[in-house]
């Protein structure tokens, strides 16, 4: 399983199809940008350690999968999140794809715990064009929502290099934020830190 829940505003049934759908589905409509819109205060610029951005709360994101379906992703909504960022002719991102989605197939998230990929920077006359299609060859089996032509969600979340990573708790806060490409182990501790992110939450209640 890739995710423990669903992006809560996506219908079920969108998700569920993109499941059953196989090999079978027509993807010739499939949509690379998408009009976006961000609601609350955009993150600092990542810069590493110390980020300014931690315990920050991560804007509200309006924006499309692939498919075309809308979707609306409030990050206090008690989920938490590990978000990646790809651009379709990054290297690194080429690299990063496979071995997260190996990871996944091999891991189960935790409950309340979602892995979620934004497609940002699409280049028409760059490889690996387009990226919906590259995701699914790399074997990505979850819905992959989409950045406008200006990259707003990727610096409403303060990207500053691809492959980008952004950890947000149940309350939507970043709990840690990394760019560069990702060891398995490096990976797991993403998850970890989301999982331990809801426990301390629920601690202090």
């Amino acid at each position: 399983m890739l995710f423990a829940g669903v992006i809560g505003i996506v219908i079920f049934a969108i998700v569920l199809g993109f499941f059953l759908s196989g090999d079978s589905e027509d993807y010739s409509e499939d949509i690379e940008v998408a009009s976006v819109t961000l609601s609350g205060w955009p993150l600092p610029v990542f810069q590493g350690s110390p980020d300014q951005a931690i315990g920050a709360r991560a804007p509200a994101i309006s924006t499309k999968t692939t498919l075309d379906e809308t979707v609306k992703l409030n990050p206090a909504d008690g989920i938490a999140r590990v978000i990646g960022f790809f651009a379709h002719w990054c290297p690194h991102c080429q690299r990063e794809i496979p071995r997260i989605t190996a990871w996944l197939d091999e891991n189960n998230l935790p409950n309340r715990v979602e892995v979620i990929i934004i497609s940002s920077a699409v280049d028409s006359t760059a490889p690996n064009y387009p990226p919906s299609a590259w995701l699914r060859r790399e074997g990505w089996q979850g819905p992959i929502l989409v950045d406008n032509a200006a990259t707003d969600i990727a610096t409403g979340y303060g990207l500053s290099g691809f492959p980008y990573w952004v950890v947000l708790g149940g309350e939507g806060k970043v709990i840690t934020r990394t760019h560069g490409a990702l060891s398995d182990a490096e990976f797991s501790s993403l998850v970890d830190q989301a999982l331990q992110s809801l426990t301390n939450n629920t601690e202090n209640r």
